[in-house]
């Protein structure tokens, strides 16, 4: 059952997008591009994920999102933590929101903070996960104190629907102090 209110999805894929930066000078990084796809090749998964953020932000090489996804997906196989929780991001941006949950939940609890974001608005409206608004609150809470400013008005609108103890158990549980209040 929808309870009428929805944390907004464009405002989801903003912040996965966050992070992509201008380039670098591609002249100081072209030296370095080959070895690195070299190492890559090799199954370096370190590599991997640095070829991977080259691609999704156009540092050296044209930005390129399958091609980073491919990237990060192989040094995720690997056990690479940081290349899973883009590999994640990047599966949600393209549409693959299902397949990119179990990535942005493992994220979040790791303290990424915009999967956190994500993973509490699913959490929240109980899109690809069973719908948990005390989780969903806390994630949300980490997210906003991780620098996602998109988070503090997703929490503004969180406090309007979930009931005071909720959010309280929430931040309990995540071992977070409770919020101040919101004005309005």
């Amino acid at each position: 059952m929808r309870h009428g209110w929805q944390l907004g999805a464009g405002t989801v894929l903003a912040v996965v997008a966050a992070g992509a930066a201008a380039a670098a000078d591609p002249a100081a990084e072209a030296a370095e591009l080959a070895a690195l796809r070299g190492r890559a090749a090799a199954g370096e998964a370190a590599a991997q994920r640095q070829l991977g953020e080259r691609y999704r932000l156009g540092r050296g090489v044209p930005v390129d999102l399958a091609v980073a996804r491919d990237w990060y997906r192989r040094a995720a196989e690997q056990g690479d933590a940081a290349a899973e929780d883009e590999y994640g991001l990047l599966l949600f941006r393209s549409g693959r929101q299902q397949d990119a949950m179990g990535y942005i939940a493992r994220a979040a609890e790791r303290g990424e903070p915009r999967a956190q974001y994500v993973y509490g608005t699913a959490l929240f409206n109980g899109d690809y996960v069973l719908r948990d608004w005390p989780k969903a609150y806390a994630m949300m809470t980490q997210a906003a104190r991780g620098g996602i400013e998109a988070a503090t008005s997703s929490l503004a609108q969180m406090e309007r629907y979930i009931p005071a103890e909720q959010r309280r158990a929430g931040l309990a549980s995540a071992g977070l102090a409770e919020r101040p209040a919101s004005a309005g």
